[in-house]
C-alpha cells in the first residue's frame, strides 16, 4: 500500500511539471513579415531584422521574408535595416499569446547612404567633407557650424537625406 502512495505522488509530480512546461510554452508568440523595395516592388534579401530589447533578430530570405519565433508576450521595437537603403526603419509591434504578428516594411534605396568619411563626388577630396547635422540647432551645434566642423541641414525631411557637405564645392552628398 505504501508503495502505491509513493507511486501516486511520483505521478502527480510528473503531471504537475508536465502541465507547467505545457503552460509555459503557450505564452509565446511569433513575428513574421516581408521587407519590400518600395521603388522596385519586390522583396529584398539579407535585410537585418533586429529586436534590441531582447537582442535577437533574423535576416530576410531571398524573397524578403523573415520569421522570429518563441518571443515572450509584450510590446517590442523592431529595427529593419540594410546598407544602401537609408536609415533603419523602426516599427512598434505587439506579440500575443499563441499567435503570429505579421508586418510589412518598405525600404527605399538611398543615394546618400555613406559609412565613414567619404570623398566629395566632384573634387574627390576628404579633407573638405564635413558631416551634415539635422534637427533644431543647439548652442554647441551652432558653435561647431561657425567653426566649419559641421553643416546645419535643417529639419529631416525624409529617411534619405545627405550626410556630408563639401566646403570646397558647396554640395551635399
Amino acid at each position: 500500500m505504501l508503495h502505491l502512495i509513493k507511486m501516486k505522488k511520483f505521478y502527480l509530480i510528473i503531471l504537475f511539471f508536465s502541465f507547467k512546461i505545457l503552460c509555459h510554452c503557450q505564452n509565446l508568440g511569433t513575428v513574421e513579415g516581408i521587407v519590400f523595395d518600395s521603388i522596385e516592388k519586390r522583396g529584398i534579401a539579407f535585410v537585418n531584422v533586429y529586436i534590441p530589447k531582447i537582442r535577437t533578430g533574423s535576416f530576410t530570405d531571398t524573397t524578403g521574408r523573415f520569421k522570429i519565433e518563441n518571443l515572450k508576450l509584450g510590446e517590442y521595437e523592431i529595427k529593419v535595416s540594410l546598407i544602401g537603403y537609408g536609415r533603419p526603419r523602426v516599427r512598434e509591434i505587439e506579440i500575443y499569446q499563441d499567435s503570429t504578428t505579421f508586418i510589412q516594411v518598405n525600404l527605399a534605396q538611398c543615394e546618400h547612404d555613406y559609412f565613414g568619411q567619404p570623398s566629395c563626388p566632384i573634387c574627390d577630396k576628404t579633407d573638405e567633407a564635413i558631416p551634415i547635422v539635422y534637427g533644431e540647432p543647439t548652442k554647441s551645434k551652432l558653435k561647431k557650424a561657425k567653426k566649419g566642423k559641421i553643416w546645419l541641414g535643417g529639419d529631416t525631411i525624409s529617411n534619405c537625406d545627405p550626410h556630408w557637405y563639401c566646403k570646397r564645392d558647396k554640395i551635399n552628398f
